[in-house]
Parts: structure tokens; C-alpha cells; sequence
């Protein structure tokens, strides 16, 4: 996927690195994306600082792009440069790369279903008994009981098995989307906190089964 495929309402984080190792973070938002040749361009909207536009240049930079209903897929960018853009009264900034999502953000991407019991415990509400959907190296998914509230980026512990493994996973994550189903019951999907090697392990030992490729780091 390139920076120019990404779609309008895309949350962007930029880091922002000077030569001496100190960095700093940017929020904003896609707006539309263009192609011109190999070079990828994203318009933003405007990234200021205290009331100023802020300037990239002689930083480093890189973007991380949540996408749009997709709860636990993150693509990663290496940003070439980044422009001011000026449209009437409006000023917007435009990142530029020439290059593809990395490797591992094609992997977090992947999901695997895994219809497994779990005890999950959402804010500091007392825990719950549900069902698991499909996981990924940086997210998982739930069924909860349709008369549970849950808000986004609410904090979510969860503890579920894997039969096929006759084993136990402990994950601490945070809700980034919730979609009711059809027989009441709400599919909420989590990003886990932290990079957890077993949850690597689990989601290609289940791909492996399942006959699902998974790119490899």
C-alpha cells in the first residue's frame, strides 16, 4: 500500500526526529491522496505548533497512519519530504514518500479467526465472559453481551486460550471500534498496547494452520 492509497479521515502521527536523537509527535488527518510517477504525495491537514505552522525541514520523519475501519491495521511510512500547500485561504501540508507500507505493517494486517473463550475486563468494570473473533500481531476482537457500554480507546484486559496450542495468552489493550451484530451482541476490536512475542507465535502458528500466508519481518 502506497502513502497516495491511503484514504480521507486516515489518522497520521508524525515522528519527528533532529540529528541529535530528540523527537517529537504530530497528530492530524488524510485528506486525499496523489500519484505523480513513483512519487506517493498525502495532503493533511495543516500541522501547527502553538498557533504557527510548523516547518520539517532538516528533520527526519515518519508516519503512522491508523486506517479507517480497520481497528489493528498501522502502516508505517518513511517520509521523503513534506511541503506547504495553499489552496485559497486554507494551508495544508503534504508528505511525500517514495515508498511501499514496510513489510511488518503487511503482516500486522493479517487476522486470524479464533473462536475461543475469554475473560475480559473493560475499564474498571467488573470482568466479562465472551468470545474471541480473530487476532493479529497487533490487535484482537471480541463478542460482547449487546447491553455492555464501551467507549473508544477505553482500556481492555483480557485473558483467552488457544485449544489447539493448550495454552493461555494475557494481553492489555484499548477499544478502537465497536460495530453491533445482527443477533445484538456488539464486536468490539482492541490494539494491543505492547508488542508481544507470543501473540506473534500464536497468530503464525493459526496462519500455518489455516493455510493463511503470512509475510515474513
Amino acid at each position: 500500500m502506497f502513502l497516495s492509497e491511503v484514504k480521507r479521515g486516515a489518522s497520521v502521527n508524525l515522528t519527528v526526529k533532529n540529528k541529535a536523537g530528540a523527537s517529537a509527535i504530530f497528530q492530524t488527518t488524510a485528506l486525499e491522496g496523489n500519484r505523480s510517477g513513483t512519487n506517493h504525495a498525502l495532503v493533511v491537514n495543516c500541522i501547527k505548533h502553538g498557533g504557527k505552522v510548523v516547518s520539517f525541514e532538516g528533520f527526519s520523519v515518519t508516519a503512522d497512519i491508523n486506517l479507517p475501519g480497520e481497528d489493528d491495521r498501522k502502516v508505517k511510512y518513511l517520509i521523503s519530504n513534506i511541503a506547504l500547500l495553499k489552496r485559497g485561504n486554507q494551508t495544508y501540508h503534504v508528505l511525500y514518500s517514495h515508498d511501499n507500507a514496510s513489510p511488518k505493517d503487511r503482516r500486522d494486517a493479517i487476522r486470524v479467526p479464533l473462536d475461543e473463550p475469554a475473560n475480559i475486563r473493560i475499564g474498571d468494570r467488573a470482568p466479562i465472559t465472551v468470545r474471541t473473533k480473530d487476532v493479529s500481531i497487533s490487535g484482537i476482537a471480541f463478542y460482547i453481551p449487546g447491553s455492555v457500554t464501551v467507549k473508544e480507546n477505553e482500556p481492555v484486559e483480557a485473558a483467552f486460550s488457544c485449544a489447539a496450542l493448550n495454552a493461555t495468552y494475557k494481553v492489555s489493550a484499548s477499544v478502537a471500534r465497536m460495530e453491533k451484530q445482527p443477533d445484538g451482541r456488539i464486536l468490539i476490536g482492541c490494539r494491543l498496547s505492547t508488542f508481544n512475542k507470543s501473540i506473534v507465535a500464536l497468530v503464525t502458528f493459526l496462519a500455518r494452520k489455516q493455510g493463511i500466508p503470512m509475510p515474513s519481518l
